[in-house]
């Protein structure tokens, strides 16, 4: 592992791009609590409990208006000359609800290390953004205002009403975590043709991990020897990278259209057995990446769009049209529940806050779903009855700051 090595970040970052560094910093995890409740029965919690100080370094380079302490934010950038990353901290997550319980690993920097991360990212995705925009890829900001819900409608009248009534669903065991690290960094050698940034990525990918061989045993999976860190800034942006010579499969193939998201890929075609000739060639490329797709038939799923639908970024779709997935509600009313309106949260009377997390969360899943209903109105209608009918009514507390907070509501 390339552990503690020290770079002088002075000569790749500025001290603008540490405070736009920092302004990305801030707005994440504003309803995520590493230390509530509901986060200790989740998570295999690391011995040393320091997956949440970001909270705490924030407040170190942010004033009480939230504005950027701007002499705090130099003395970091002094120290900049002369870094290391610290280890991540590992810990194991539940995923869904499975019985017995199954985890994935996620690794957590510490919150210096976040800092220069999210500062770092912006040269990477400049480097690497001419070959993800080359095959369309979905996410990651590459199209300013690109709305998922206009994306799927798209798909429904250009493709389905034309004809493209089978639709394969690629998935993946691992995804992130099976990446092959040396074959990533062959890739992104070329690419970012830059010897310090691929060091740094080197660093990045190989760098030391608490807590590593518990999570490992509890996940089955080999942190310790493959796959990129989850949780990062450029996670998302590497795995993207990753696959791309899976994206040509499809976009060479004039028989069939495809599109993904991350690790989430869709392909449409006129006939069954197009795609079943797809999916072998996606398998072989996907064996030489050293990548697990899931067999045909299991969670690799070919259907009938006119008989049944596929599940795709959290919108079931048929040749009858699309619908938000009743999974997507079940997800909203547990950030709800458990995160936004935590009893923690109401307890401690920081109103304001409260509303400026939720609204925020409201505003981002109504512009990602509420084009995909037909009817606004009644979309409405169902989250405030969802809200009301399963949380606030329940108890006498919640009730009560229901009918005080009318903001809650949406109209």
């Amino acid at each position: 592992m390339a552990q503690g090595r020290k770079i002088n970040f002075q000569e790749i970052l500025t001290l603008d791009s540490l405070e736009e560094g920092l302004k990305k910093l801030k707005k994440k995890n504003k309803y995520k609590d590493y230390n509530s409740l509901v986060f200790s029965k989740r998570y295999l919690k690391n011995k040393d409990k320091k997956e949440n100080g970001l909270k705490i370094f924030l407040e170190k380079y942010l004033d009480e208006e939230h504005k950027i302490n701007k002499v705090a934010l130099v003395e970091f950038y002094k120290n900049l000359k002369d870094f290391s990353f610290r280890p991540y901290n590992a810990l194991a997550i539940e995923k869904g609800k499975t019985n017995p319980k199954k985890f994935r690993p996620l690794l957590v920097p510490e919150p210096k290390d976040r800092l220069v991360f999210d500062s770092l990212f912006p040269i990477y995705f400049e480097k690497l953004k001419i070959h993800l925009v080359k095959r369309k890829l979905l996410g990651l900001g590459l199209e300013k205002k690109q709305k998922i819900s206009n994306i799927l409608y798209e798909i429904f009248n250009n493709y389905i009403n034309k004809g493209y009534n089978f639709a394969l669903t690629l998935d993946y065991s691992s995804f992130f975590s099976l990446i092959d690290r040396k074959i990533l960094l062959e890739k992104l050698e070329t690419d970012l043709d830059d010897d310090k940034l691929l060091s740094i990525i080197d660093i990045i990918i190989n760098n030391e991990i608490k807590n590593g061989e518990a999570v490992q045993e509890k996940t089955g999976v080999k942190i310790l020897e493959n796959g990129i860190p989850q949780g990062l800034s450029f996670s998302p942006l590497l795995a993207c990278y990753y696959a791309l010579n899976i994206d040509d499969v499809y976009i060479n193939d004039p028989k069939v259209v495809g599109f993904r998201y991350v690790d989430d890929i869709i392909v449409f075609g006129k006939t069954k057995s197009d795609l079943k000739c797809l999916y072998k060639k996606i398998e072989d490329k996907s064996k030489e990446l050293k990548m697990c797709l899931h067999p045909l038939g299991t969670k690799t799923e070919l259907k009938d769009l006119r008989i049944d639908h596929v599940k795709y970024l959290g919108v079931e779709i048929s040749a009858s049209g699309l619908k938000i997935s009743d999974d997507k509600f079940d997800d909203f009313l547990n950030i709800i529940k458990n995160e936004i309106f935590h009893p923690n949260n109401i307890n401690s009377k920081k109103i304001e806050s409260i509303k400026e997390v939720y609204l925020s969360f409201i505003k981002g899943w109504l512009n990602h779903y509420e084009k995909i209903s037909k009817d606004k109105f009644a979309l409405h209608q169902k989250i405030n009855n969802l809200l009301y009918d399963n949380f606030f009514s329940k108890k006498r507390n919640r009730k009560a700051f229901y009918i005080a907070n009318p903001w809650i509501k949406i109209i």
